[in-house]
């Protein structure tokens, strides 16, 4: 192994340092706080480059989304900011979310709404198709289904979940012009299966013959092209029940997925999340139409002639979008992911893979996310030569309204909603006013974590320690429970979260959760037996 590589920890493969997750069995990795449950050291004073961002996106009120008006943008320069924690406000605050009767107010003030991280296509408060689109797109909360077991054994976990799996269609059940429902065999292709010399010791023909049964029954909105007998398929959507059906006369007791997308297979590897057509719908959702999104070229791009470790393309593939307006200098090109909802400047280095171009020797990692009012944008800088991470809220008419810089973080974990922002930064809990910028109660120590969540009520923070791997604060950081989930299938840090009704899910390739969400009590444990 490289000094600048790693292995992943589930399926052994060789990857970049930088990776974020792994392109072959998808899983998660934590690329958190570099120093783990450690003191603040005293501040020095750095030099932060922060960002400027050309973005905008306004709502009309006949639910079409109106983006990007090119005439009040201006070139915006690097900023320095001081040696603390600090707050440049450059806007005036607007109106925050009105309080309902399920909430108290605490000290950092009310906030009942469910943070954008637990935002599904599905969620109420997501209405036109515009915002659909951008919601699937950075939604990675999906649970990879790679052991069918755990659906058969375990639906009391993953009922009503968003799982994701691959499959080949079996057999037609219905298909009109409204819907259609599938009957699918969960299961890799050939090519897939001999993947990089993988199960070569087992027959492909005794693989599918010990998998015939690993069938799912999927139903969907039809699309302009239907799904015949054959096809090689992706699949997003939500677990419904293992339900009893009939079939050709033969009585099938299988699980149920309602499908959000369903799109063919074409990949060789892990499957590409999304295809051409919807980075494009996304990218024109966010940044309207007076754009070019079009695929990577090599040695622009990235350069395949790097070789394989130093430009892995192939594994983290990537499509750009340019705007026409190239006001700011800092925002001219992006890089949006296919296998996972990821948008980052062009120019600055990738947190997802190597691209063997001149970016890999760069200090500075720019991603950039909607808000959840979808009028405004939210940049983030990490800075990996000095430790330190910045945060920059932008309005329509691509204005910073303020920017929060946190020292000795590279990579906080965070979670918002419209009124407030909710991070983890060098141990500490940070509550910012959305509006402001400032905080709105003083920070709490609450150690290193790998995810943060917002629910109705509070907090909740995972971490790799057993004192406190998951964990519930109310909005003023103070402790409600703490459970230990931690065995040896589970470190704390590759996994997806989910909260379903009144339970969370935490799920690896190897062992699933179900907790109570209002006590934190382990309900069930799933593990693989077979």
């Amino acid at each position: 192994m490289g000094k600048d590589t790693k292995f992943c920890r589930n399926c052994g493969k060789e990857l970049p340092i930088e990776a974020t997750f792994c392109p072959y069995c998808m899983t998660k990795f934590d690329l958190g706080n570099k120093e783990k449950n450690k003191k603040k050291p005293p501040l020095k004073k750095l030099l932060i480059i922060c960002v400027s961002a050309v973005l905008a996106v306004a709502l009309v009120t006949t639910g079409v989304v109106v983006v990007i008006t090119s005439g009040n943008a201006k070139a915006n320069d690097d900023v320095t900011a001081p040696s603390t924690v600090q707050v440049q406000t450059t806007a005036s605050p607007q109106e925050s979310v009105s309080p309902t009767a399920q909430t108290a107010e605490t000290n950092s003030g009310i906030d009942n709404e469910i943070g954008l991280r637990n935002t599904k296509v599905d969620s109420e408060s997501i209405t036109t198709d515009e915002q659909k689109t951008v919601a699937q797109y950075f939604d990675n909360d999906y649970i990879d289904i790679t052991k069918y077991e755990f659906l058969a054994r375990y639906p009391s976990i993953f009922e009503n979940a968003q799982i994701c799996f691959t499959g080949t269609v079996q057999k037609i059940i219905k298909s009109t012009d409204t819907d259609y429902e599938i009957l699918v065999w969960v299961g890799k292709n050939e090519a897939n299966y001999y993947y990089r010399n993988a199960n070569m010791n087992v027959p492909y023909d005794e693989y599918k013959e010990s998998t015939k049964d690993n069938l799912i029954i999927i139903k969907g909105k039809q699309t302009d092209a239907r799904l015949v007998i054959g096809d090689e398929i992706v699949c997003y959507g939500r677990y419904t029940k293992i339900d009893t059906q009939s079939i050709d006369g033969t009585s099938y007791t299988i699980p149920t997925v309602n499908v959000y997308r369903t799109f063919f297979n074409k990949a060789i590897g892990s499957p590409n999340k999304f295809d051409d057509t919807f980075v494009k719908q996304v990218a024109k959702a966010l940044f309207g139409n007076d754009i070019e999104v079009r695929n990577a070229k090599d040695g622009e791009d990235y350069d395949s002639t790097q070789g394989a470790m130093n430009c892995n393309f192939t594994d983290y593939p990537f499509m750009i979008c340019e705007p026409e307006n190239q006001s700011n200098a800092k925002f001219t090109k992006y890089r949006f992911y296919l296998k996972q909802g990821i948008i980052e400047d062009a120019k600055s280095k990738s947190s997802v893979c190597h691209t063997g171009t001149d970016t890999d020797n760069t200090e500075i990692i720019r991603k950039i996310e909607f808000a959840p009012d979808f009028q405004h944008y939210l940049i983030y800088t990490f800075d990996t030569s000095l430790n330190s991470m910045s945060v920059a809220y932008y309005d329509s008419d691509f204005k910073k309204i303020w920017q929060r810089d946190f020292e000795e973080t590279v990579n906080g974990v965070y979670d918002y909603t419209k009124s407030k922002f909710y991070i983890v930064a060098n141990n500490d809990l940070y509550i910012i006013d959305m509006q402001t910028g400032e905080d709105v109660t003083k920070p709490s120590y609450v150690g290193e974590k790998t995810d943060i969540r917002k629910v109705v009520d509070g907090l909740i923070m995972f971490s790799a320690e057993k004192s406190d791997s998951v964990m519930k604060t109310d909005l003023d950081g103070n402790i409600v429970w703490k459970t230990n989930i931690m065995n040896d299938n589970y470190s704390g840090s590759s996994n997806t979260v989910q909260f379903v009704d009144d339970k969370i899910i935490v799920a690896n390739n190897f062992v699933s959760f179900e907790l109570n969400a209002k006590t934190g009590e382990l309900v069930t444990t799933g593990e693989l037996v077979n």
